[in-house]
């Protein structure tokens, strides 16, 4: 891949992005976020109850993403893949 991917296992990502619990707390909420290489976020797609739903709406927003043309806030997620 030429893209880095986060698998959230530990609910420390979703606690930092405030993504609540769904059906009243039994399950984690699940949410996608599409950063460019700049560290914005282009793309937030959620839909807990279509798990597969989610790999093409990273795919369709991958796809539309374009060189930025200035550099963007610090990545709030570059902590969690460089450990």
């Amino acid at each position: 891949l030429d893209f880095s991917i986060l698998a959230d296992e530990g609910d420390e990502v979703r606690k930092a992005f405030g993504v609540p619990k769904a059906a009243w707390g039994l399950f984690p909420g699940r949410v996608t976020y599409v950063l460019d290489k700049d560290g914005a976020c282009v793309s937030v797609y959620d839909n807990l109850a279509d798990a597969a739903s989610h790999v093409d709406a990273a795919k369709d927003a991958l796809a539309e993403l374009k060189p930025a043309a200035k550099a963007a806030p610090s990545n709030p997620l570059s902590g969690f893949f460089n450990r």
